[in-house]
C-alpha cells in the first residue's frame, strides 16, 4: 500500500466493496457510473501490459487478482 493508505491505489472502492460482499455501497457506487475494468489476459501481449510486467510483475498480478475479486 501507499504511505498513508491501508490499500494499494488499484484497489478502488467499487472493488472492494465487492470484495467485502458491500451490497448496497456497490449498488450506489454501480449507480453513480463506477465500474471495475476487465483485466486483460493473462498472455495478453498488448504495450500496455508488457510495460506493466516489466515494470513490476508482482504488482501487475496483484491488480489483476483484485481486479477479478470485485467482478
Amino acid at each position: 500500500p501507499e504511505r498513508g493508505s491501508q490499500f494499494p491505489s488499484y484497489v478502488t472502492p467499487l472493488n472492494l466493496a465487492a470484495q467485502k460482499n458491500q451490497f448496497v455501497i456497490v449498488q450506489l457506487l454501480l449507480q453513480r457510473g463506477e465500474t471495475i475494468t476487465k483485466p486483460h489476459k493473462f498472455d495478453c501481449l498488448c504495450q500496455e501490459c508488457i510495460n506493466k510486467n516489466k515494470f513490476d510483475q508482482l504488482r501487475s498480478a496483484k491488480c489483476r487478482l483484485d481486479a477479478y475479486r470485485g467482478l
